[in-house]
């Protein structure tokens, strides 16, 4: 459960995202917001509603309840991030409304597509609902992981600590550091000559272009990759954008798979070899959403009758896409903060 110091943070949170919205004219509620949260391993799903209240009211759920604005916050950025500065709640309050004014703005074929849902479910198409649900999902997470390529492997550029052993020499605690160049990590310090430290360097980013290299040789595109490469003396342009070129290019634009929640290739595999972002935490969404997937499938190949899909379960498949939509963008936030 929450203990009072993070409660209290949230509800600092929550009165920014607030405030702010209704600075730059978005009013979403006649009073304060109620902000439901559900604890998922190590992130807090956090819903606000509109109930009227005089003042900001935590509610802890069991299940994720969606409301007018919804986002994850992990743990880290709560214990670590914000016990820094009230500065700190007030910068990522203000990201939070970035971000959902440029979802309003951005992500407008996936917004028409969740009107079109609604609009067909109270019609009672529900067949055709799901359609548009699945299909606003693959669209949404496609976007957002082509927009983020700036991110893209930041996880594995981690320091080894055998190459740190191999090329540099362990400090004690009190010694005083006769070297020019010394890297710090956690308690422990080691010194470099200049030969030695070039030679670290050069290791590790070795290593590094090794792991991203692997990872294309596994969707098959390796050797488009390199050859793209060749053509730039083997040196990448800005943020992997000739990989983001190659990914997208006519002969492996189906090494990414945006129809497949699992395997690989597939969203989870991807979002995690490419961003660091585990996606266990909305296991159970990414289930319906797949369920969902499937389903479309024997829709638009006439194998479903409108029977067979209820409004119940529109309403289900719809407040998973868009937890997975909201976990995704804020675990890219999240990254953006640690970098």
């Amino acid at each position: 459960m929450l203990d009072v110091v993070r409660k209290d943070r949230i509800v600092r949170l929550v009165e920014c995202v607030s405030s702010q919205l209704e600075e730059l004219g978005k009013k979403l509620c006649a009073k304060k917001p109620t902000a439901y949260l559900t604890v998922i391993k190590d992130q807090i799903f956090v819903s606000l509603s509109d109930e009227g209240k005089s003042k900001v009211q935590l509610k802890i759920t069991s299940k994720p309840k969606t409301g007018l604005v919804n986002f994850f916050i992990s743990r880290f950025i709560i214990d670590d991030f914000f016990s820094l500065s009230e500065d700190y709640i007030d910068a990522f309050a203000r990201d939070k409304v970035i971000e959902y004014f440029d979802a309003l703005r951005e992500d407008a074929a996936y917004s028409a597509n969740l009107k079109r849902v609604q609009i067909l479910t109270e019609d009672g198409h529900y067949l055709a609902a799901i359609v548009f649900l699945v299909s606003a999902f693959e669209n949404a997470t496609k976007d957002i992981f082509f927009r983020n390529n700036d991110l893209w492997f930041f996880h594995l550029n981690e320091t080894s600590i055998q190459l740190l052993d191999q090329y540099g020499t362990r400090l004690s605690e009190k010694e005083t550091s006769k070297f020019r160049t010394t890297v710090v990590m956690g308690d422990n310090r080691w010194g470099f000559t200049d030969e030695d430290y070039e030679r670290f360097k050069t290791w590790e980013s070795i290593l590094y272009k090794t792991k991203v290299f692997k990872i294309c040789k596994q969707l098959g595109i390796l050797e488009e990759y390199l050859l793209n490469l060749y053509s730039n003396h083997l040196g990448e342009v800005g943020s992997y954008e000739i990989l983001k070129k190659t990914l997208e290019s006519e002969g492996s634009r189906f090494a990414i798979n945006f129809q497949m929640i699992d395997g690989k290739g597939g969203i989870r595999w991807s979002f995690n070899k490419f961003l660091g972002i585990d996606m266990q935490a909305i296991d159970r969404d990414l289930q319906v959403i797949k369920d969902s997937t499937s389903k479309r499938h024997r829709i638009i190949h006439g194998f479903l009758d409108d029977k067979q899909i209820t409004e119940s379960y529109v309403r289900e498949v719809e407040n998973s896409v868009t937890r997975a939509v909201a976990f995704v963008k804020n675990a890219i936030l999240d990254w953006s903060y640690v970098i």
